[in-house]
């Protein structure tokens, strides 16, 4: 495990099997595309909304920050970047011109601002 002053940012750092970057990205995924399902069902409240958006949101992005080896996992994933960049997206169209959703607009920008920094990220899209 790599030194990091809190363990379970150390844990996450410590985690280099695929088949465990596997079930946590599809764990984000599953999360992230949750408010996006629910706000466009055709049947009005048959979804239950789940209100943990930003904490997934902070999860990804320190997994992302603290293991490079998921962040090179999530990029060289074929439809996993969609996945994740779409409900980024509608996070931020919903939260515009909301003063009490600036944070969750910080949260998707320092996690885009992540993801392009990777060559991998612009040949993905």
């Amino acid at each position: 495990l790599i030194p990091v002053p809190n363990l379970y940012r150390g844990l996450l750092a410590g985690l280099h099997s695929e088949a465990d970057f596997r079930r946590f990205l599809a764990g984000i995924i599953r999360l992230l595309n949750h408010v996006h399902r629910a706000d466009n069902t055709y049947l009005p409240y048959s979804m239950k909304q789940l209100s943990n958006h930003q904490e997934v949101l902070v999860l990804l992005w320190k997994a992302m920050d603290t293991n490079p080896d998921f962040l090179t996992f999530l990029l060289s994933q074929e439809d996993a970047i969609n996945q994740v960049v779409v409900p980024i997206l509608y996070y931020m169209f919903q939260a515009r011109g909301k003063e009490a959703r600036v944070g969750l607009v910080h949260i998707c920008t320092f996690t885009l601002l992540l993801l392009s920094g990777s060559r991998a990220f612009g040949v993905a899209l």
